[in-house]
């Protein structure tokens, strides 16, 4: 990102983190109102839908959350091994209580294609008020490829990928299945 934008995307970045609150329970009810929850939530059920499947997020689940939340919610910067000691308690084995690494999943994406791809790229494609190829070009030759632009190359692959729409998705002769009418929903509040 160029200088600015970097400074303005921190500030924005530093002002989510304080308004994040800090009582379990506000927390869980402020991650439920969060528009990438929902959207990630919705999207999900949508491709479920037209596989005739339902999506279970269990820690998702109204019930599991009144019940953290009648547990735990006046708890102020807890972390996992606290919460499932409240929740289960001696039912479950110190193994699954224990504290562990927090999963990585950034090296399942940023494998050789995308090496070979960032690596070939000119430049182009970016919003240069935005970002500055060549800075982007530079910590692409570098390996592995910095996480911080990560969104970046996904969106440079897609758009090179996609070929522009003229219009809303068309459904079937009779419309659009539920989920495809969902979907339309979720891209027209976007």
């Amino acid at each position: 990102m160029r200088p600015a934008v970097a400074i303005n995307a921190y500030r924005s970045y530093a002002a989510e983190q304080r308004a994040e609150p800090d009582r379990l329970g506000h927390r869980i009810r402020w991650h439920l109102s969060r528009r990438e929850l929902n959207l990630a939530r919705a999207s999900l059920a949508a491709v479920a839908a037209d596989h005739h499947v339902r999506v279970i997020n269990p820690l998702l689940d109204g019930r599991f959350l009144t019940a953290l939340t009648a547990t735990a919610g006046h708890l102020q910067a807890t972390n996992r091994a606290e919460l499932l000691a409240r929740i289960a308690g001696d039912d479950l084995p110190a193994v699954v209580t224990a504290p562990r690494r927090k999963a990585v999943f950034l090296e399942v994406f940023l494998r050789g294609h995308t090496r070979e791809f960032v690596t070939g790229r000119d430049g182009s494609g970016v919003d240069t008020d935005l970002v500055d190829p060549l800075a982007s070009r530079q910590a692409w030759s570098r390996w592995p490829v910095p996480r911080r632009t990560a969104a970046l190359a996904q969106h440079l692959w897609l758009a090179i990928r996609s070929t522009p729409m003229a219009g809303p998705p068309s459904g079937p002769a009779d419309g659009p299945t539920t989920a495809e009418a969902r979907r339309n929903k979720l891209l027209r509040r976007s």
